[in-house]
């Protein structure tokens, strides 16, 4: 392969890449973030949409539950 065509493909390569970074983007930026959620003992946090998490701290004996409705499963 010549240096040329070498030099297209990593090119076309990268582009890709880019196109579908930016495509994923709005999604991930759209979800909501809740920085610091400590749940304590005996709490319930009911989680209703995707949400992104940077610190998260279960005690010990807590409950767990998903949201009821149609479009849960």
């Amino acid at each position: 392969m010549s240096r040329r065509n070498r030099f297209i493909t990593i090119l076309a390569a990268m582009a890709v890449a880019v196109g579908l970074l930016v495509s994923l983007a709005p999604a991930v930026l759209a979800m909501p973030t809740v920085f610091v959620k400590n749940v304590a003992a005996g709490e319930t946090w009911v989680v209703a949409e995707t949400t992104r998490v940077n610190s998260l701290t279960i005690a010990a004996g807590p409950r767990s539950r998903r949201p009821t409705g149609p479009s849960w499963r």
